[in-house]
């Protein structure tokens, strides 16, 4: 009896450190993890959050970066002309050669094309909304311009 209580102490333990961990949110984003619709990164100071969302009544669904205050308010969207509809599974990932991809039913939607490779690329959401791919070993900036990935382009929301 006493090993059942332990068993069940130690499962529900496991599952309030992983719901915690999801609640919390955080700002990186590892190269054996994924971000898929309603999971989000969360800059340290949780000024910016980054995930999946569908404005107004759109069936699509963007990546992008908006104010945790005002979540209707986007600053940037990485799959603008290439919505994923509702219908599917989408995931964020950072694939076996550095890049970021957002892929959905098994096709990449949008990736970085970066030509670097990090030993341990990590993704990061800053305090100043900026998204940085680094090599988490070395800490450095993987390419210095990702074009629309490290640039954010602050808009009044997000109109599809």
């Amino acid at each position: 009896m006493a090993c059942l209580q332990l068993n069940t102490f130690l499962c529900a333990l496991f599952l309030s450190i992983n719901f915690l961990e999801l609640c919390v949110g955080v700002d990186r984003l590892l190269p054996n993890q994924t971000i898929v619709v309603g999971q989000t990164l969360m800059s340290e100071s949780q000024v910016f959050e980054m995930g999946f969302f569908s404005p107004g009544n759109s069936r699509n669904r963007y990546l992008g970066i908006w104010y945790v205050s005002t979540p209707d308010v986007v600053v940037w969207v990485a799959n603008r002309d290439e919505p994923v509809p509702d219908s599917g599974e989408v995931l964020l990932a950072i694939a076996g050669n550095g890049d970021l991809v957002i892929s959905s039913a098994g096709r990449v939607v949008w990736s970085t094309n970066s030509s670097g490779v990090a030993a341990s690329p990590v993704l990061q959401l800053l305090d100043t909304g900026n998204l940085v791919l680094v090599d988490g070993e070395s800490e450095s900036s993987l390419r210095g311009a990702y074009g629309r990935v490290l640039i954010i382009q602050l808009i009044h929301g997000y109109q599809e």
